[in-house]
């Protein structure tokens, strides 16, 4: 699995973290990890209903809540190509759940 490494962009009150904030974040990157894998293991599985949960249809996207950075491999099933990308998912707890509002996909050059 690849490795995803997570940057919660946090509030100055939150800076200020006391043990309780650090249990939550514990907690929030665990379910931000469930959220990002089974949002891609559904587009891998073509399950567009269930790669579409994971989205929050907002008429906005908020780059200063959490996101997800990492790099990602994609090989085309027709031509075996394999091109490699950068990408970032940001992410809105609502009602209780984390979901995706935004993503920004750069691909890396090839080597």
């Amino acid at each position: 699995m690849k490795t995803i490494l997570f940057t919660l962009a946090l509030s100055a009150a939150t800076l200020m973290a006391t043990p309780t904030v650090v249990r939550a974040q514990s907690a929030n990157e665990t379910a931000i990890t469930k959220t990002i894998e089974a949002e891609k293991d559904a587009g891998d599985a073509a399950d567009y209903k269930v790669y579409l949960s994971h989205w929050a249809n907002l008429p906005y996207a908020s780059f200063l809540t959490a996101f997800v950075t990492f790099s990602q491999r994609v090989e085309s099933l027709d031509t075996k190509a394999v091109s490699e990308n950068a990408e970032a998912r940001y992410l809105e707890k609502l009602n209780g759940d984390w979901k995706i509002v935004s993503v920004a996909v750069v691909p890396k050059p090839a080597k």
